[in-house]
């Protein structure tokens, strides 16, 4: 018997998409009443300037049996393709007109083929005149459309349900992995386009490639041993970073092909920003940019 107990929105974490949030499709020309039917290759759920958009999607990607990171020899669709389809991942293909696929541990404890659209409505905190709906967290995550939606109806969400009962679905993060920001996207993996796939690939071997340069210039070393304390110190290439040039800053001069974003535990005073490999060894020193000034 399921036990009686009430996922309300006090007590879940997910938390709505804002920017981004669509169905990915393959192009198509639109028809004359300006729907479109292309394929539908995936959905990205979107994400938002919130700390559970921030924490990652490892424990999402545990359930369904994809590696949570890519490693040497392990890239591309091969990291990101899902190897089983959990019991708390859910498709309603019509409550209230409406179209929902979930995946949520309230499943554990409610029985799904009684819970309505307002349940799930707040649970994803959506708004009636949307037509399309997202939000997930580090551990959860849930979509609801419209029917007419495409020009397709329910067999948007369902599509994507039905490739993740095949095992024929992706699941990861945009940015680096392409298709936007850093979204949640769930997609089919028959369809995805092979220069997309191509790109994922040569985005992971170019990450590797930087974690091996950041790593050869032994700056969180030499900051661990002089006592420096920090929540990130995560590089970049230099070619690819734009600086913004001040008098406090100083001048971004630097041999080093990589630089690193600084967020430092003692921000009243230190400064955080992008700084380059000299730069944070003057903050050994307590000089440079990163020191804040005394007024």
């Amino acid at each position: 018997m399921l036990a009686s107990r009430t996922l309300t929105e006090e007590n879940t974490e997910m938390r709505r998409g804002s920017q981004e949030v669509g169905v990915i499709t393959s192009p198509v020309e639109p028809k004359k009443n300006g729907k479109c039917d292309g394929q539908v290759i995936g959905l990205s759920l979107g994400w938002d300037c919130v700390s559970e958009h921030e924490w990652g999607i490892s424990n999402i990607l545990n359930a369904f049996g994809v590696p949570s990171e890519p490693r040497r020899g392990l890239v591309g669709a091969d990291v990101r393709t899902i190897t089983k389809t959990p019991d708390c991942f859910r498709f309603f293909d019509n409550l209230n007109s409406r179209a929902y696929l979930m995946y949520t541990d309230a499943f554990r404890w409610e029985n799904p083929d009684v819970l309505t659209a307002k349940y799930f409505d707040n649970i994803l905190r959506v708004r009636d005149e949307e037509d399309l709906s997202a939000a997930w967290d580090s551990k959860s995550f849930g979509v609801r459309m419209k029917n007419d939606v495409l020009n397709l109806g329910t067999t948007v969400l369902g599509q994507i349900y039905e490739a993740f009962t095949k095992l024929d679905a992706m699941i990861f993060l945009g940015g680096r992995a392409l298709f936007g920001n850093r979204g949640l996207v769930l997609a089919i993996r028959s369809r995805m386009p092979d220069d997309i796939l191509q790109k994922m690939k040569i985005s992971d071997e170019d990450y590797f490639d930087l974690m091996d340069a950041a790593e050869k210039t032994g700056v969180k070393q030499k900051l661990r041993t002089a006592g420096k304390r920090y929540y990130a110190l995560s590089p970049r290439w230099t070619k690819n970073t734009k600086f913004t040039e001040n008098a406090e800053n100083g001048a971004r001069q630097t041999k080093c092909p990589v630089v690193f974003w600084l967020n430092p535990e003692d921000q009243r005073n230190n400064n955080s920003g992008w700084f380059t490999f000299e730069q944070l060894l003057e903050w050994i020193d307590n000089k440079g940019p990163i020191p804040k000034k005394v007024a």
